[in-house]
């Protein structure tokens, strides 16, 4: 069996959040004991650096140099054992062009996605609630610094723009920064893993790989301006989760460079014996392999309270079944006829588990007699009932033979996810990263 290089995009989510969460502990801690997200008021609170220099401690000495005296910070400690090498010579790493820039502007500036930080002695909201019609506004400062490049609020925040306009209206302030807060550090620790990973890929990646994930990209954006019916219609829709057409391309640059350099860099590694294929099975047959009987139906209910005597609607279910199966449109009869919540689908039913239907007789009607048949009149306490059973699947186990691509993409992706996070965190034994805390 081959090594895959199509690794679903979900499990390598995951798998960045889990590779910077293993190498720490709590990569984002912070001293707020009440979980609300506090702001640097100006250069006089410039926000506290957890530094995470390989073979610089943090020290009283080091924070003085950083213009941090008496800020104690919480170090991104690495792992006890084992002793990690300088990212670049002094511990520094190289600053590509603009990065001071583009730092200093955005610690100063609010932002595109917001308004620029508030005077000295004000305080400031984590976020402003959106006027109608308009985007909600993340104030855009730096949490974060992984071997150079920043990582903004905005980057972590922006997928969540409309979730936070609903909560905005549904939380109380309190509720509404925890939540905040809660997401920040999930999507700061699988940020960093992806800058980590990222940063690897742009070494190895070539102009042949760019010209490739090009071509991908555009079919995947024709694919979706003809899902939203135009071009315009797309953009609007990018626009709702704060992204332009330009920052979707780039977005889609790099996730694809992420993962093909992650699935060439691990995938062929990944080696599957038929043994541990077997026991995945075992571990797994019962649950996903062992099918219980399953049955669709038409259904007519008749309330016996709608009639005036038993007798009266017995009588118009028995008329309902002959005419089902004389061939009348069983369909057409449960929307003129039936009671039940189901009537203007015709009575159809989705599939149903042997015993999860309320009446007893009637469950054992559709799970017993022949597929295609009309049932009844079935007397039950309150309603008299009339089905017609469209198909039944019985209860089986699928065979190992049968699922076995299934569980060797399985075991696949669980080796993939345990080598990634090693490897993610081999990088950050070696890289620089710096956190923000007054930021998170």
């Amino acid at each position: 069996m081959g090594h895959r290089t199509d690794m679903p995009a979900g499990v390598l989510c995951v798998v960045l959040v889990l590779a910077v969460a293993g190498c720490t502990g709590d990569p984002v801690a912070s001293g707020e004991a009440d979980g609300a997200i506090r702001l640097p008021l100006g250069d006089a609170e410039r926000p506290v650096l957890s530094d995470t220099r390989p073979g610089t401690p943090y020290t009283a000495e080091t924070a003085q140099e950083m213009g941090m005296a008496d800020a104690p910070g919480i170090p991104l400690a690495r792992p006890a054992t084992g002793t990690a090498s300088t990212a670049a010579p002094g511990g520094e790493p190289p600053q590509p062009p603009q990065y001071q820039a583009d730092f200093n502007r955005i610690l100063s500036e609010g932002g595109a996605a917001g308004p620029a930080s508030p005077a000295d002695g004000e305080t400031a909201s984590a976020m402003a609630a959106p006027e109608d019609g308009q985007l909600l506004r993340i104030v855009n400062l730096v949490v974060a610094e992984v071997n150079g490049e920043v990582i903004t609020r905005e980057d972590l925040l922006r997928p969540l723009r409309p979730q936070m306009a609903h909560w905005t209206r549904t939380m109380t302030e309190k509720e509404f920064e925890a939540r905040v807060r809660t997401e920040v550090m999930t999507r700061l620790k699988a940020e960093i893993s992806r800058r980590l990973a990222l940063q690897e890929a742009r070494k190895q990646s070539t102009e042949r790989h760019t010209e490739h994930f090009d071509r991908e990209i555009e079919k995947e954006r024709k694919r979706q301006i003809a899902m939203a019916g135009d071009q315009l219609r797309w953009q609007k829709q990018l626009a709702s989760v704060g992204l332009t057409e330009e920052q979707w391309k780039k977005d889609e640059q790099e996730r694809m460079l992420v993962q093909y350099f992650l699935n060439e860099a691990i995938g062929p590694k990944i080696s599957v014996t038929r043994q541990e294929l077997l026991d995945q099975y075992e571990r797994v047959r019962k649950e996903r392999y062992e099918p219980k009987a399953q049955a669709r139906m038409q259904l007519i209910r008749l309330r016996r309270a709608d009639f005036p005597s038993e007798a009266a609607a017995t009588a118009l279910a028995e008329s309902l079944a002959r005419r089902a199966r004389a061939g009348e449109d069983f369909a057409a009869l449960a929307r003129e006829h039936s009671t039940d919540a189901r009537a203007q689908e015709g009575g159809a039913w989705p599939p149903l588990q042997k015993g999860s239907y309320r009446e007893d007789a009637v469950d054992r009607a559709l799970f017993s007699e022949p597929v295609g048949s009309v049932c009844g009149p079935i007397v039950g306490p309150r309603d008299i009932y009339v089905l017609k059973i469209l198909e039944r699947t019985e209860a089986r186990v699928i065979p190992f033979t049968e699922v076995q691509d299934e569980v060797d993409r399985a075991v696949r992706d669980e080796k993939f996810a345990r080598m990634v996070e090693e490897y993610i965190r081999g990088l950050y034994e070696k890289s620089y990263v710096r956190i923000h805390e007054a930021n998170l």
